[in-house]
């Protein structure tokens, strides 16, 4: 993980899922992005279709909505998640 150091507020972090993982249903109080970097992974913003990402792919998750990320049955996946912190304490 890449935490942030003042001025910068942005977080990085290499994510793996091994194939068919994902995570559980969350929010961040800040924008999430994600890169795909490796296989084909998959991510759902609630009551929206699920998108495939493969490497290379961008996906926005605009704060405070519901949604998870994770790899399709039978791939591995990777991404770099950037999330920027909401204030002091370095929460998102």
């Amino acid at each position: 993980m890449a935490a942030p150091q003042a001025p910068s507020r942005t977080s990085a972090t290499l994510v793996t899922f091994t194939p068919g993982a994902r995570t559980n249903w969350h929010t961040h109080k800040t924008r999430q992005v994600l890169v795909a970097t490796q296989g084909t992974g998959m991510g759902q913003v609630k009551d929206k279709p699920p998108r495939i990402l493969h490497a290379g792919d961008v996906a926005e998750v605009p704060p405070g909505l519901v949604h998870w990320h994770g790899a399709v049955a039978g791939h591995l996946s990777a991404h770099i998640s950037f999330v920027e912190t909401n204030g002091p304490d370095n929460t998102s």
